[in-house]
């Protein structure tokens, strides 16, 4: 989940981190920022990037996919059957 971090040196806040979370490549994906207005605004105009809107739905495909795979048949011959 994206969210801020304050980025300490001896203690005393220096900074902020702008997390948003791990990549397609398994990184982490953070920016840094001197105060924290620039850090919000960052993070407001690219949470929708970092923020998968349909975890549920994944996890029900990948599921649906290991059911059709001794069969041999694809998620997309089942949509078209059904629809």
């Amino acid at each position: 989940m994206a969210h801020l971090l304050p980025f300490r040196r001896h203690g005393e806040i220096v900074g902020w981190a702008a997390v948003l979370g791990v990549g397609p490549d398994g990184k982490r994906r953070k920016r840094f920022f001197k105060d924290k207005p620039r850090a919000e605004s960052y993070l407001n105009e690219h949470i929708h990037l970092s923020v998968d809107p349909l975890p549920g739905l994944r996890h029900e495909a990948m599921f649906s996919l290991e059911r059709l795979d001794p069969m041999g048949i694809s998620l997309n011959e089942v949509v078209e059957l059904y629809l």
